[in-house]
């Protein structure tokens, strides 16, 4: 079955042009003008795109309000998006910069850099999709039928390091004292492990910055991956994995957690004192004062 890419441009040549490039690649292609006739046609299409290609500027709806309105959509909020932009600004840069290279691309692209990075962004979904399915399977023996979805009420950050012996161990998370430490445990070991069982030990510091949504307990969880070099253990480094898990974090949100967590991670990997409370403000900010795109 052919991928499904949904590309919005105001712009009637370029988007022509867009989709036959897309179509000659082997790609189904649906399409609209603008982010409001975009919503109109996912409404409309029981089909969910594997990618979303949008341009910024654009009449009725912008790039931004789309994707904004994409992230607060639980079937939807999750689905590899990139943006096309013409502008140059120090904002636009900037939060192009925010996304990272994969998500923005300027206005005129060549072709064979587009289709690259679709291909780099449809491979990295899969995994994604497998991991979640594996993280899933690996936490039903935990989770019986019957039970009700568990209500944290809050968010964790959550650290779990490799031990060679032992295999993932649960280090600590904050804020201390949940009732549900169990769960957090069991949760923060199966990711490690799912993760672990796609990637393997080699690769698993690829894994960094993915959104899962932990299905068993109606949780999402944001999972960060690294490694600091140590050559007394098997693979030569420690591997850890940061993570945050708790109710309804968007794809917006978590590329802005990427950020957060990956400076809570330099400091972790070089030894440094981690002002955990400091940061968690922060994350907790992100989280519940971010539902749009701010630039």
């Amino acid at each position: 079955m052919k991928p499904l890419i949904l590309a919005v441009e105001d712009n009637e040549d370029l988007l022509y042009n867009l989709k036959l490039m897309l179509e000659l690649n082997d790609y189904e292609v649906i399409t609209a003008k603008n982010g409001e006739e975009a919503l109109e046609l996912l409404e409309k299409t029981s089909a969910i795109p594997n990618l979303i290609i949008s341009d910024i500027m654009m009449p009725k709806m912008d790039g931004y309000a789309f994707f904004n309105e994409l992230s607060n959509h639980p079937q939807l909020n999750q689905v590899p998006f990139i943006f096309l932009s013409a502008k140059s600004t120090p904002e636009e840069i900037r939060f192009g910069k925010m996304l990272g290279i994969d998500d923005y691309i300027t206005k005129p692209f060549h072709k064979k850099d587009l289709l690259a990075v679709i291909k780099g962004k449809l491979q990295r979904s899969q995994k994604i999709k497998d991991l979640s399915k594996e993280f899933t399977n690996m936490l039903r023996p935990f989770t019986s039928q019957d039970q009700k979805p568990i209500n944290l009420g809050e968010f964790f950050l959550i650290l779990v390091e490799w031990d060679d012996r032992f295999g993932p161990e649960l280090k600590g998370y904050y804020p201390q004292g949940a009732k549900e430490e169990k769960m957090i445990e069991e949760i923060g070991i199966q990711l490690f492990q799912a993760s672990n069982s796609i990637y393997g030990h080699n690769n698993i510091s690829k894994a960094q910055g993915i959104l899962l949504r932990v299905e068993n307990y109606n949780l999402d969880a944001f999972a960060y991956f690294d490694a600091r070099p140590n050559t007394e253990t098997r693979y030569g480094e420690d591997q850890y994995m940061l993570a945050i898990v708790g109710p309804n974090i968007n794809y917006w949100q978590s590329i802005q957690l990427k950020n957060q967590v990956r400076e809570i991670s330099q400091s972790y990997k070089e030894k440094k004192k981690i002002l955990i409370e400091e940061h968690w403000k922060s994350i907790k900010e992100t989280i519940l004062g971010s539902e749009k795109i701010k630039i």
